[in-house]
């Protein structure tokens, strides 16, 4: 995913919502790619999975554009828009980007 700037103050709101929306895209693609694969791994070999790689990365986007509450409320909407979901996942998935229990 492209930067398109180094903060919010800088950045054009259609710039902002574009990269949010793909970020939005990046993380469903990948948040799915995962549940095909498993979930069950270990985090060590969940830190070197390129799907869970581009999910972290799509979350640290979302919360940069959209702060917390919009990262939690991103996870519960993802998860389920992807066959055999859960907003459970994501208190592992991008547990330093939500407050706990907010999924």
């Amino acid at each position: 995913m492209p930067h398109i700037a180094t903060d919010t103050a800088s950045s054009t709101a259609a710039d902002l919502v574009a990269t949010f929306l793909v970020a939005w895209e990046n993380a469903a693609i990948s948040y799915e790619r995962l549940l095909a694969t498993g979930l069950a791994q270990d985090d060590h070999e969940l830190a070197r999975d390129q799907n869970y790689a581009r999910l972290l990365d799509a979350g640290q986007y979302i919360l940069w554009i959209g702060g917390h509450r919009a990262t939690a409320h991103a996870a519960r909407l993802i998860a389920k828009q992807v066959p055999d979901g859960s907003a459970e996942h994501f208190d592992r998935l991008w547990c330093g980007l939500m407050p706990q229990g907010n999924v």
